[in-house]
């Protein structure tokens, strides 16, 4: 065979290989796209049934809430999220214990009432007064003749501690569990309700039928700036009488300073810190009263305001000078 043929023989070779090899490679090029196609339809659909299955659970769960029976002198302490919840559940659990810090977290004592009913658990065995949080709306809420403590705080120093939470801990709504985008659009999607419902539906809804239970209105801003007199409406409101050295220890013991020291004791999921993926110090932040003016243009502000006039124009003019 003439030199020739040999190098025209290799070469064809050399082709047929290279056909071969791309065909494989389409090949394999087609499978790897049909495997990532249904990789992704089943994250899809798993996501799906995530999502129907606690749509479910939390449907459930808002029906026993409100159907559920508590004893008239349970105290529910109440609030729109970031506004005030575990700082008054501190309050209350020194004023009717010793006010000794040896439990493990804040809820054996006073549980997330929605929660322990979404995870079926009973409050059967928890003593009288019994002290519920909640983040329910009104209208969810169960109404019978025991207390209620509302607690409102202004709504634009909310989002702010709302974003700053939701950028460490990815536990808000369903649909915002993983933003990372800026506070502007944080603050849009706060405005319009999807971040953890509407803040100003939930303090409307509350103000508005504060006379049909018995409901004690507080303001974060009072508890900022006037413990003592905040405190001293809470005993009352609760019916207690207290010695001077126990309301010393309350004030001290309800102080950011203090509870930002046992911080581990409110983390309201330091149990499911790893699942949830969690960063321990960061649920009591600041506590600061104001911090939106750093953040917020003059823009966003009046698109707040013009929410706040829609929405809460009926508050009284002390409140509305407050929270706004």
């Amino acid at each position: 065979m003439s030199t020739n043929a040999i190098l025209q023989s290799t070469q064809q070779v050399t082709r047929n290989r290279s056909l071969t090899v791309g065909a494989t490679i389409k090949v394999l090029r087609f499978f790897t796209g049909v495997i990532r196609f249904v990789a992704t339809v089943i994250r899809s659909v798993a996501g799906v049934i995530m999502f129907v299955a606690e749509m479910i659970a939390r449907l459930r769960a808002n029906l026993e809430c409100r159907s559920s029976i508590p004893r008239p002198d349970d105290i529910f302490v109440v609030t729109y999220p970031r506004s005030g919840t575990t700082w008054v559940q501190m309050i209350l659990y020194q004023l009717f214990t010793d006010g000794e810090m040896d439990f493990a977290h804040i809820q054996e004592w006073s549980p997330y009432y929605e929660d322990w009913i979404i995870d079926d658990r009973s409050f059967e065995h928890l003593p009288s007064p019994r002290v519920f949080k909640s983040h329910l709306k009104y209208k969810r809420v169960p109404k019978v003749p025991c207390k209620y403590i509302y607690v409102v705080r202004n709504g634009k120093d909310v989002a702010l501690s709302l974003f700053h939470f939701s950028r460490t801990n990815h536990i808000l709504s369903l649909t915002h569990r993983n933003f990372m985008g800026d506070f502007g659009e944080f603050f849009e999607l706060f405005l319009k309700g999807k971040v953890v419902g509407s803040w100003f539906k939930h303090v409307s809804q509350w103000w508005e039928n504060r006379q049909n239970l018995n409901v004690l209105f507080l303001t974060y801003e009072e508890l900022t700036s006037n413990r003592e007199q905040a405190i001293r409406k809470i005993i009352d409101f609760c019916g207690k009488e207290v010695e001077p050295e126990t309301f010393s220890r309350i004030v001290e013991r309800s102080s950011f300073a203090f509870m930002k020291q046992h911080e581990d004791k409110f983390d309201p999921i330091i149990g499911t810190l790893v699942d949830r993926g969690m960063k321990t110090g960061n649920f009591i932040r600041k506590g600061e009263v104001g911090g939106w003016k750093e953040y917020l243009s003059s823009e966003q502000e009046e698109l707040f305001q013009r929410r706040f006039t829609k929405h809460l124009n009926m508050l009284s003019a002390e409140l509305k000078d407050i929270i706004k």
